[in-house]
């Protein structure tokens, strides 16, 4: 079980890493992890386990899917949500959406005060074309959610 959660641990940071520098999360990654969360809860809890699984991820496709629709969180935000709702099950991934709000917000105005015009500043002078408008870019969600899932995690294990 342990070499579940390294993994777990493992995509999640090289998610965040990634849709920081790219803003999109590749779909592999939100596939692995839903295969790891059946495959953990399929052996810890057995049959019972799958049951709970499929509640993680319709629980966190149906209140991220709202999100979608509403607050611009992006498809692969989605998948990801689903997917870890997958592995923590339906009563932790309300926890962990709402958390990844708060953190996403605190890393949103983190990104956009500091990230934004240093890398404006550096495709600037590599470049000759004119840089897009910090605020017209999307921010990164997936270093929030990441954050809020380790929060969870370590202070309501599984």
């Amino acid at each position: 079980m342990l070499w579940i959660t390294i993994v777990f641990i493992l995509i999640l940071l090289f998610i965040s890493i990634y849709d920081f520098y790219h803003t999109r999360i590749p779909n592999f990654f939100s596939v692995s992890i839903l295969f790891l969360g059946f495959t953990y809860n399929y052996l810890l809890f057995d049959s019972t386990g799958i049951i709970t699984a499929l509640y993680g991820l319709l629980t966190g496709l149906s209140t991220s899917l709202f999100f979608y629709r509403f607050a611009s969180l992006g498809a692969g935000d989605v998948k990801l949500i689903s997917a870890i709702g997958c592995l923590v099950g339906y009563q932790l991934i309300l926890i962990i959406i709402a958390y990844s709000y708060v953190v996403s917000a605190i890393l949103g105005i983190v990104y956009i005060k500091l990230w934004g015009p240093w890398y404006q500043n550096k495709k600037l002078n590599t470049s000759k074309l004119k840089p897009k408008k910090t605020l017209s870019q999307r921010i990164p969600m997936a270093p929030g959610i990441s954050i809020a899932t380790f929060y969870v995690m370590y202070n309501y294990p599984i």
